[in-house]
């Protein structure tokens, strides 16, 4: 791997819904897929790692669970080509103003 990139968290308000947290993933990972052979590593809460995989990043657990904060977190991994089929399925659901920001940005 040419480019490691590390995500760090996101904090928002439940009552913000998919549609932000969405936004903040199609950000960070428009940055990580501008060049092929890219990988993400992030150390998540489990439950969020499930949403992570509900909505279509596919992730790999690359060691055992900490507790840590009071909640199971698990380091992760995810490959170019997860994350860009992730991209191509996400950018279209977003609003157009949004998509249009995004893709200008990238």
């Amino acid at each position: 791997m040419n480019n490691i990139w590390h995500v760090g968290r996101f904090a928002i308000c439940r009552s913000n819904g998919i549609l932000l947290l969405k936004k903040l993933l199609v950000m960070a990972i428009s940055t990580i897929c501008s060049e092929t052979n890219s990988l993400m590593v992030a150390e998540c809460d489990k439950k969020f790692v499930k949403v992570l995989n509900l909505i279509g990043i596919k992730t790999e657990i690359l060691a055992p669970s900490v507790f840590y904060l009071g909640s199971e977190t698990l380091p992760i991994f995810s490959t170019y080509e997860w994350l860009y089929s992730f991209l191509c399925q996400a950018i279209p659901t977003l609003p157009l103003a949004d998509t249009i920001s995004l893709l200008q940005a990238v």
